[in-house]
């Protein structure tokens, strides 16, 4: 596998030449942010993040159709809105786990992206954060989530199981789904008695207590 190491001149990753990414590639020991834009629409199928990352900026990856495979720090602690948005191939993501929220859009349009593990310490998962990620069946929102807003997992009828816990107060429109009636495949794991299950009540979801 060809690869593309990144020489190391700056604390941040500012914009780069994306015609020429190869199959792999590195982004050095020190660099700390990877700024807006920094490789969007880049050719490459892997990237390596070092631990001194602690944020990735807003597009830093948007439109890398190429893109299977990432690995994202625990030292990362914010990434941006819509950072990998349209990032089509990939296909599994693990999120940092000092991550307390979600942002904007961040997975919007990652069609095939079918696993999602998310962090522990989050507090919110914010609006079309995963929108139209049409492979995604299945999602466990850890236990501290106090906010899931509108659009997060919206789909075409393609969830089927979404495990909520008690801690969630809020869930904004079309979180879980697109026009009414087209809900059909989705089971929600709740507690009784819990604001998801009435959530689930109140939108025509099946649901199952846990």
């Amino acid at each position: 596998m060809s690869e593309t190491k990144i020489k190391k001149t700056t604390k941040l990753i500012n914009q780069i030449e994306a015609y020429d990414m190869r199959a792999q590639c590195t982004i050095p020991e020190g660099v700390e942010y990877i700024t807006e834009g920094a490789f969007e629409g880049a050719g490459f199928a892997s990237i390596s993040i070092p631990e001194s990352v602690t944020r990735i900026g807003r597009f830093a990856f948007k439109n890398c159709a190429a893109l299977r495979s990432v690995e994202l720090p625990n030292t990362i602690t914010v990434i941006e809105e819509r950072a990998f948005l349209g990032c089509d191939s990939l296909e599994e993501i693990s999120l940092p786990a000092n991550l307390t929220e979600i942002s904007v859009g961040v997975f919007q349009w990652c069609g095939n992206l079918a696993n999602v593990k998310l962090p522990p310490n989050i507090k919110r998962i914010c609006r079309m954060a995963f929108y139209c990620c049409s492979a995604l069946k299945s999602v466990m929102i850890p236990d501290g989530v106090e906010e899931i807003r509108a659009g997060a997992f919206y789909h075409r009828n393609t969830m089927e199981n979404a495990s909520i816990p008690p801690s969630v107060v809020h869930i904004g429109k079309g979180a879980f789904g697109g026009p009414r009636g087209r809900y059909d495949k989705l089971s929600i794991l709740c507690a009784e008695g819990s604001y998801a299950h009435q959530y689930a009540l109140e939108n025509g979801f099946k649901f199952q207590i846990m």
